[in-house]
């Protein structure tokens, strides 16, 4: 689902919203108070915005001399939502925040946690996402233990398309997950059956074609329960296009068939948009392509897409058209509908549209003898190709990473759920061994000291035999937490040679590359890959599965790049690392790091003459700071050198590395290049959060 979609469906919901008033701590309501507030409401209600602001401004004085906290969070609210109407963003949420401290000091968590939530919301609007998700979350855990379930929902739903977008599929599927059990539970079937599309399409993006099929038809399911409904018109569209790529073409043609009558039905534009252009893409991908019918559905599908403003479908159909008419040798109705599918692809910043128009452009200037203009659309191409290339390695190691630890964490709870359960079970267990000696006891207190007698030793054996079981379960659990270390042992192993093989890969794949930048490019990977491949064989290869000897992997790190350039013989290499251990999610970006600013040295510091020497040291700053510190005999860099507009890649990998582990990175030249990074361990970090 596209985000013009989304929010469509996501506006229309928050405008829907109940703003019944609820009190938890004023037992009474102040009758002028409420008769304002009533007031107030309704002007909202009726988007009188100036009216409203003077009202609430009644309220919010009236409230203030009678001390009314719970009416002063109504009035702050509405306050709030005038400055919102008039695109004041910093005063609206300042009036929000205040609503929501006075919700507080009432002890209205749920009004509290709402206005936290619209105010996350309003932030998602204006594409601050990390403010969203804050917001949302402070929101979620004022509500969490409430019975609105609806609101629960509808978090957990915004806080995963917010991760989606981010491309956090993972967390992203959790928090989906998460939503769905809070709208099961009210019946809302229309808004479960959104989010099992959401799961669809996010299953699409890890290729798990098995999970995404099954998602769409879950979504179907709970959307047909009810009245017609856009969601379901655009699951129909999605599962269709899944069918078309993977050849099941009949089903796909009849799902696109029920998803038009749904968007007929409705009068919904934008899913027509989007039916015609899947149709468009399908007469496209044809062999041969069908180039009147791309050309006839593109036609349909731009209009709508212009007017409704969704510029990445207009985008698109314009390229198929455009290649359409390339194919059919009418190159000038191609130029013309192209120039405007790139215009909007350029203001609106879609690169990948922006990509396939400029090549199709160049082809299309080529067809028209206008050789300048192709070599201008071709250049284009060739700059945002490897642009997007960059992006797409950068994410596809960030997705590595996080999949990994979204697996460690499975394997923790998993491991702490069966302790959890033990634990349970033992305690019941207990539960009901005392309550059979309880009536062992009442029974035979009555009876003779011979019976007695025969009790205790019936209940010494009763003993004896829980204590042998009980042993028994604890030889359990140790066997079980045993399996899971070496598990987790095997987890880095596996890591340590994918990421070899990842190497070998590159290595292979240079042999056929002659451009010595490319060349380049593709050995910095590899020795990116292997410093963090060089941490999962330490985790493995340690007793201690959770931190890192730090002084030994920058040896092992610091010989593996030495005996890559053969100038570095002659270079004294001084590493000062005294007792320093980090964990998995701290050793990682540090790694990385250490991998790009010593490359650099060996690659650009050094030369044949003696004297070259390299330093390497970290030292705890304070009880939660260190200090990584590389400097090198080298000329240093450019003396206009400007660290913050630097177009390396390498420098600009550390300062992202650097922000990521809380710290900084600083460089001075000081007879040779000296950089600094001050940053945080992972337990600094997260008592930062």
């Amino acid at each position: 689902m596209n985000k013009i979609r989304y929010y469509y469906i996501l506006l229309a919901t928050l405008l829907t919203l109940s703003t019944h008033k609820v009190y938890s701590t004023e037992t009474e309501t102040d009758s002028i108070a409420e008769t304002l507030y009533v007031k107030v409401d309704s002007l909202l209600r009726l988007q009188q915005y100036d009216e409203m602001y003077i009202q609430a401004k009644n309220l919010l004085a009236y409230a203030m001399d009678k001390d009314l906290n719970h009416y002063l969070g109504d009035s702050y609210k509405h306050i709030g939502a005038y400055f919102l109407s008039i695109k004041n963003l910093d005063s609206a949420y300042f009036y929000y925040n205040k609503s929501a401290s006075y919700y507080a000091i009432c002890g209205d968590s749920l009004k509290e946690g709402k206005v936290y939530i619209i105010i996350g919301y309003r932030y998602y609007e204006n594409d601050n996402y990390n403010e969203a998700i804050n917001y949302y979350r402070k929101g979620l855990k004022k509500i969490k233990n409430t019975d609105d379930h609806f609101w629960k929902g509808l978090t957990n739903e915004n806080i995963g398309f917010i991760l989606f977008e981010q491309s956090d599929y993972y967390h992203a599927l959790k928090h989906y997950q998460d939503a769905i059990p809070e709208f099961l539970a009210i019946e809302a079937y229309e808004n479960v059956g959104r989010i099992y599309d959401k799961i669809g399409i996010t299953y699409r993006k890890t290729k798990d074609k098995v999970k995404e099929e099954e998602a769409y038809m879950l979504a179907i399911n709970y959307l047909e329960k009810i009245d017609t409904t856009v969601s379901l018109g655009m699951t129909y569209n999605n599962l269709s296009e899944m069918y078309l790529d993977n050849g099941k073409t009949d089903e796909g043609l009849e799902l696109l068939e029920k998803a038009k009558k749904v968007y007929i039905s409705l009068d919904y534009q934008l899913g027509l948009c989007g039916y015609y252009s899947v149709l468009a893409y399908y007469y496209a991908e044809l062999d041969p392509p069908d180039n009147e019918n791309v050309i006839k559905y593109c036609n349909l599908s731009i209009p709508i897409a212009e007017e409704y403003g969704d510029f990445r479908q207009y985008a698109d159909a314009t390229a198929y058209a455009g290649e359409a008419y390339l194919r059919i040798k009418q190159p000038t109705s191609a130029l013309s509908i192209l120039k405007k599918g790139y215009k909007a692809a350029n203001e609106h910043n879609f690169k990948h549209e922006k990509l396939k128009l400029s090549h199709i452009l160049s082809v299309t200037y080529k067809e028209l003898n206008n050789p300048v203009q192709a070599l201008k659309y071709l250049e284009i191409h060739t700059e945002l190709n490897d642009s997007i290339l960059n992006e797409e390695k950068m994410k596809e190691f960030t997705q590595l990473d996080m999949s990994f630890k979204f697996h460690q964490e499975q394997i923790k709870d998993s491991i702490h759920q069966l302790q959890l359960d033990q634990e349970v079970k033992y305690k019941h267990e207990k539960e009901l061994l005392a309550q059979k000696q309880a009536k062992l006891i009442f029974v035979f207190t009555t009876a003779l000291i011979i019976l007695i007698a025969v009790f205790i030793f019936i209940y010494a054996r009763r003993n004896k035999k829980q204590a042998v079981i009980l042993n028994e379960k604890n030889i359990l659990i140790n066997k079980s937490l045993e399996e899971k270390e070496l598990l987790l042992k095997e987890i880095h192993h596996r890591v340590k040679n994918s990421l070899q093989l990842v190497s070998s890969l590159l290595e292979l794949q240079s042999k056929d590359i002659h451009d010595e930048k490319a060349l380049e490019s593709i050995h910095e990977g590899q020795e990116r890959v292997r410093a963090i491949a060089l941490i999962h064989q330490k985790l493995y290869q340690n007793e201690n599965l959770t931190n890192i000897d730090f002084n030994e992997y920058t040896t092992l790190l610091t010989n593996e790049i030495k005996g890559i350039y053969p100038v570095t013989r002659g270079v004294n290499i001084e590493i000062d690392i005294v007792d320093m251990h980090f964990d998995i999610d701290t050793a990682i970006p540090l790694g990385l790091i250490l991998n790009e600013l010593i490359t650099n040295a060996f690659k650009y510091a050094f030369s044949d003459k003696k004297g070259n020497r390299l330093s390497i040291t970290i030292k705890e700053k304070n009880e939660d700071t260190y200090i990584l510190t590389i400097r090198d005999s080298g000329k240093g860099l450019q003396t206009d050198f400007d660290l913050s507009n630097t177009s390396s890649l390498g420098l600009r990998l550390v300062k992202r590395l650097a922000k990521q582990l809380h710290g900084s990175l600083n460089y001075k030249c000081q007879n040779g290049c000296v950089f600094q990074i001050v940053f945080k361990d992972t337990n600094q970090r997260r008592m930062s959060e």
